[in-house]
């Protein structure tokens, strides 16, 4: 969990550097209570960020989601999921400043951008495995309960299912490494895997790509 509430504010900080994060959002991340300053990033509970990204071409509002639940929804042009409910670690949503969030829904205008925090993956081929020869031995290790390739099966879950997504990664504090796939000329790869932990002083990123 606590490598988890570090990717927060590693993304936060990234997130920051791009876009006008409005103070009062950042603010709403701790609260003052009997015991003192408390910080209000739990597991399963939605805090959501907001800013405005200025660009000659296009200003975009943007959203930092952290728990965000993706409920199913019938309505083809609303938010939401295709199918089952789902709730990734953190979410990146986009869309015109011109345009109210539920516009941008409707007019397809809207991207979201997932990313999922795996601390007890180390290696990449514990997602990706190494060859269709070891399917019978990552079946294997699902039955003991360290199957990992799962992770990038719920990758796909949330690209498929979440309305307007362009994109969904796995984020591990394992070896630098990373791995993406594109599944047409998209923009962004649509799915990957991205090492990133502390350095030994616990203040910088270690996150040299292959």
């Amino acid at each position: 969990m606590l490598y988890e509430y570090w990717l927060f504010f590693q993304l936060l900080e990234v997130i920051t550097e791009l876009f006008e994060i409005q103070p009062e959002s950042v603010e709403k991340l701790f609260e003052f209570t009997q015991n003192g300053l408390n910080l209000k990033l739990k597991a399963g509970r939605h805090l959501l960020l907001k800013g405005v990204y200025r660009n000659p071409v296009r200003d975009l509002c943007v959203e930092y989601h952290y728990n965000r639940v993706f409920s199913n929804t019938e309505d083809y042009r609303g938010s939401g999921s295709w199918s089952e409910q789902m709730r990734p670690d953190f979410t990146l949503s986009l869309w015109p400043e011109a345009f109210t969030k539920d516009e941008a829904e409707q007019q397809e205008l809207m991207v979201h951008i997932h990313f999922d925090a795996k601390y007890k993956v180390r290696e990449l081929t514990e997602i990706f495995g190494e060859s269709n020869e070891n399917f019978d031995r990552d079946k294997e290790q699902e039955k003991m309960g360290v199957y990992q390739q799962g992770d990038l099966l719920k990758m796909h879950a949330y690209k498929d299912a979440i309305k307007r997504t362009g994109g969904a990664y796995v984020l591990y504090p394992g070896n630098s490494q990373r791995k993406i796939f594109k599944g047409f000329h998209e923009i962004i790869p649509g799915l990957g895997a991205f090492a990133i932990k502390p350095d030994a002083d616990h203040r910088h990123l270690q996150t040299k790509n292959r």
